[in-house]
């Protein structure tokens, strides 16, 4: 599902402060819905939760840096590089 709301959002006419503050909720959002369907049927072990706990300060750590290049970059650039980002993605998929 990510990638075809991060198409939708950036076809939007939403300046790009508001469109990466939605794919960011986005993905939190279903995230979080998706860790709690996994937990409740007993799909996550000791080891998936303990690989969680190892890569969430990294998500964050890399939250953190794309806020501080995001006021860096114009809309022009941040919807190129986050289209070119989404093409690298969808090949990179094709290809496995």
């Amino acid at each position: 599902g990510g990638p075809p709301a991060i198409l939708f959002l950036l076809s939007g006419p939403d300046m790009v402060g508001r469109t990466r503050a939605n794919l960011i909720g986005f993905f939190a959002f279903t995230n979080l819905v998706a860790l709690t369907l996994f937990l409740s049927v007993g799909l996550l072990g000791t080891e998936a939760l303990v690989r969680a706990a190892v890569l969430v300060p990294i998500f964050f750590a890399f939250l953190w840096a794309g806020s501080l290049l995001f006021g860096r970059a114009g809309e022009k650039v941040f919807r190129r590089i986050a289209l070119w980002f989404l093409l690298a993605v969808a090949l990179f998929t094709l290809s496995a």
